[in-house]
This record gives C-alpha cells, sequence and structure tokens, in this order.
C-alpha cells in the first residue's frame, strides 16, 4: 500500500527542507533556527498519531542531550525521573512540551500515578506551552509567584512493546536535531 500524505505535511516537509538547505548554505542564523522550530511545532500540533513509548527512557534520552547542552552553556539546568510505565502518547507533541520546558526551566521532574503522566518544572513561563498543553489534552497548575508549574497528561497505559528512542548522543551530534533547535 502507497501512503500519500495530506496537503499540510506536504507542505511542512518542502518548507522544512527548504529551510534546511538555507542554514547549510548560508550557516545558521537565528531566524533559520527559529524558523525550524515553529516548523517542528506546527508538525507536533498537526500529528494525531500516538505509539507506545518507555516515559522514563524516552524522556531521559531528550533530558540528558538538553542536560549537556546546557551544561555547555554554562546554565543550570536539573532532571528526575520517577516511576514511570509504557503509555500511548503522541511522541512528537510529548518531546515538543519537554523541549519548552526545558528551554526557560531550571528543574523538571516527571513520573507517573494511576494512569496519568506528572510533570513539574520550576522557575518557568506559560507563554510557549499553552498550544501544546491544549493540544496534548493536558490540565496545567501554575503559580505565578514562584513561576512553578503541574501539568497532569492523561493518557492510556498499555502493555504493547515500546518503540525505539532516539539516543542522547543522536540529539546532540545532529546540528539540525529537535534539541538542538530549541535549545539554540
Amino acid at each position: 500500500m502507497i501512503f500519500l500524505p495530506n496537503k499540510f505535511e506536504l507542505y511542512c516537509c518542502v518548507l522544512r527542507n527548504t529551510v534546511q538547505h538555507l542554514i547549510i548554505k548560508n550557516g545558521y542564523r537565528d531566524k533559520y533556527i527559529k524558523n525550524l522550530m515553529k516548523i517542528h511545532k506546527a508538525e507536533a500540533l498537526f500529528s494525531y498519531e500516538e505509539a507506545p513509548a518507555n516515559i522514563k527512557d524516552f524522556s531521559s534520552e531528550i533530558l540528558k542531550a538538553v542536560f549537556l547542552k546546557l551544561k555547555e552553556k554554562n546554565k543550570s539546568f536539573h532532571f528526575k525521573i520517577q516511576k514511570t510505565g509504557i503509555f500511548l502518547i503522541n511522541k512528537k507533541l510529548f518531546s515538543s512540551l519537554l523541549l519548552c520546558l526545558c528551554r526557560n526551566a531550571e528543574k523538571i521532574e516527571i513520573g507517573t500515578l494511576c494512569g496519568k503522566i506528572f510533570i513539574k518544572a520550576e522557575k518557568t513561563d506559560l507563554i510557549e506551552l499553552k498550544k501544546l498543553l491544549k493540544a496534548i489534552n493536558a490540565e496545567y497548575f501554575f503559580e505565578r509567584k514562584n513561576r512553578k508549574l503541574l501539568i497532569i497528561i492523561n493518557a492510556t497505559k498499555t502493555d504493547k512493546k515500546p518503540c525505539e528512542n532516539e539516543k542522547d548522543w543522536e540529539y546532540i551530534l545532529n546540528p539540525l536535531s529537535v534539541v538542538n533547535i530549541y535549545l539554540n
């Protein structure tokens, strides 16, 4: 069976390839990186495919890469991953949410309880996250005074085998990976 993408997916693919070609041709510039980030967010907001993922493995690979990238820039960042399980999640949307949190949070905790995924972030902003939180169908509580955020994501727990994840070094070594796009 042949898979034909719809018009939006084709448009995003062509747009991403054009911006990546401009980066290769003209070098890294802020506007190109910001455009790539916008394209990735648009793709994440549009995608509806859910795949089984071990939240601990998936989150830890992204957060390890973020930790190393921010350590390189002399910024403090701490993360803790507690008891987790295998859930059906939209991986693009979840990774976009984590990376938006990592852009300005100093500490992130991830855990699961009663079939829900909990994310606690300290010293973060809510501005970039509202669309992503709405798309992932999450409830959130934000304390303005201390800039603390609690996100509760309703997800379906599953017994299916989780999909393979990219390793943290793959995120770091690829200059056009999502981690490098969001943190530049």
